[in-house]
């Protein structure tokens, strides 16, 4: 790709075309008025089409293990939680919280793998802090409702965590 500029500008092209659609999927999240499942249980069926008929038309295996279970199931909870996290607070909520996965890499790798974090770690951790205590600061939109959606984004997280601990 270093010599083809066509491929460049095609990746480039794709990438601002998937951050778009990835950008207005929260607001259509709040747009529909349907129960969270069944938007969540919408999104996942278009991506499973858009995503299989791309690995039959160039014949990729689907290889099944523990490991692509495992990770299967991470991302549907992730998924369905986002969902409800957006229905049930702003998506700035939810993403803000959703950014905290990074601490529970660190923290819950020192915990089960006993593995000591990095300099680079440490300062990861403290960004992501310093934004998350932005928004507290700020204050986050909060009411009874909302509230709920603070765990399960927190939990969002966390199956962010294992989705990542599952592909290292």
């Amino acid at each position: 790709m270093r010599n083809n500029p066509n491929a460049k500008n095609k990746a480039m092209l794709l990438m601002a075309i998937c951050a778009v659609l990835w950008s207005i999927g929260g607001i259509f999240i709040k747009l529909i008025s349907w129960h969270p499942l069944l938007i969540s249980g919408g999104r996942s069926l278009l991506a499973a089409i858009v995503v299989g008929g791309y690995m039959y038309v160039k014949k990729v295996p689907v290889k099944v293990c523990k490991y692509s279970v495992g990770a299967g199931v991470s991302l549907a909870l992730c998924l369905l939680l986002f969902v409800v996290a957006n229905k049930m607070t702003t998506a700035a909520n939810a993403i803000v919280l959703q950014f905290t996965t990074p601490i529970f890499v660190i923290l819950l790798s020192m915990i089960f793998w006993h593995k000591r974090p990095r300099k680079l770690d440490w300062l990861a951790c403290a960004v992501v802090l310093s934004g998350v205590i932005c928004f507290v600061v700020d204050g986050l939109e909060k009411n009874e409702e909302q509230e709920n959606s603070y765990i399960l984004t927190l939990k969002e997280a966390l199956n962010f965590f294992t989705l990542r601990i599952d592909n290292t």
